[in-house]
């Protein structure tokens, strides 16, 4: 997890991902792009960052600082952007939860088959909850516009009826992007949570 345009946080990221692959692991990078506002020297610093960290890692997720005005408009930036660091990070945590060793190389393969990546997650409660909690994904701020134009979909679900929930949020997401190539992983939900709660990483 990381920001591009600073001084630490794009190169860091990339040498993660080198020191990574010599290890013979995946890794995937979520970083923020910055605000329009900042101007072209950041910007373009970004940008440079985010090409060398696409040859380092094996995919990566970007966020849109400018996206934060559709979900935090009313919060301080200190808390708009926590609040961004906390969503940034629960697919990166559970997907490492959802692996086992033998994951890890046709992860990296699904990686490899996309270049930019993209990120949606969802919530869904009682009868309707698996199409409630695709269709929030796909609206996700941080989400392509061009579901068609998916090509590998990375699925994390947690949910509190595995085999008909499963079975119902994975034809949601083919209905919405009929050339994905999916690889899914869920958890039950907690005891006491009867919500489904959807990720999506989108490869285009």
């Amino acid at each position: 997890l990381g920001g591009l345009g600073g001084e630490l946080g794009g190169w860091g990221m990339s040498l993660v991902g080198r020191v990574t692959r010599i290890l013979g692991d995946a890794s995937i990078a979520f970083a923020t792009v910055p605000f329009t506002i900042e101007g072209p020297i950041r910007r373009q610093l970004a940008e440079a960052q985010l090409r060398l960290l696409q040859k380092r890692a094996d995919g990566v997720v970007t966020f849109s600082n400018d996206r934060l005005l559709q979900i935090a408009r009313d919060l301080p930036l200190t808390k708009a952007f926590a609040a961004l660091g906390a969503i940034m990070a629960r697919p990166a945590a559970e997907l490492g939860a959802a692996l086992a060793r033998p994951d890890v190389v046709p992860l990296r393969r699904t990686l490899e088959r996309a270049r930019e990546w993209r990120f949606g997650m969802g919530t869904g409660r009682e009868k309707h909850r698996c199409f409630v909690a695709v269709e929030e994904a796909y609206a996700s701020p941080w989400f392509t516009s061009l579901p068609e134009e998916i090509s590998h979909a990375i699925v994390l679900m947690s949910i509190p009826e595995p085999n008909k929930d499963e079975v119902e949020i994975l034809q949601e997401v083919r209905r919405r992007s009929p050339h994905a190539v999916i690889a899914w992983a869920s958890a039950p939900s907690g005891t006491k949570d009867d919500r489904t709660v959807v990720q999506v990483l989108a490869g285009l």
